[in-house]
């Protein structure tokens, strides 16, 4: 409530940029979208990638969402680790297509460079 009425809010707690994120898009507060995906992508880390991506690309949140794949290609390794909590396949199908998608275009653009 306190962004609409002052267009300020402060976002301090992980859970509670969730549950804002929802709330702001269900009423299509676009600006406090914009600033909750801010702050989530400072918070991206191992434990979390996966329900940040899904949450992104249910929001519509791009700029989160390419946050995250940039961050899952980054540390792909450790997240295909059979060990890990966080599975690609947990990702959305949509997710998981464009984050192939992705590394295709990046196998690609590396072959182009290796000849």
């Amino acid at each position: 409530m306190e962004f609409l009425y002052c267009g300020e809010v402060t976002i301090s707690d992980f859970d509670v940029a969730l549950e804002l994120l929802n709330e702001a898009d269900k009423y299509f507060v676009a600006e406090l979208k914009i600033r909750i995906g801010r702050y989530l992508k400072s918070q991206i880390k191992m434990e979390n990638v996966i329900e940040i991506t899904n949450l992104a690309e249910l929001h519509e949140v791009d700029p989160l969402k390419e946050a995250a794949f940039k961050f899952i290609l980054s540390n792909s390794v450790a997240l295909f680790n059979e060990n890990s909590k966080n599975k690609l396949t947990d990702l959305s199908d949509s997710c998981l297509i464009q984050l192939f998608k992705k590394i295709r275009r990046r196998n690609e653009e590396f072959k182009i460079f290796s000849l």
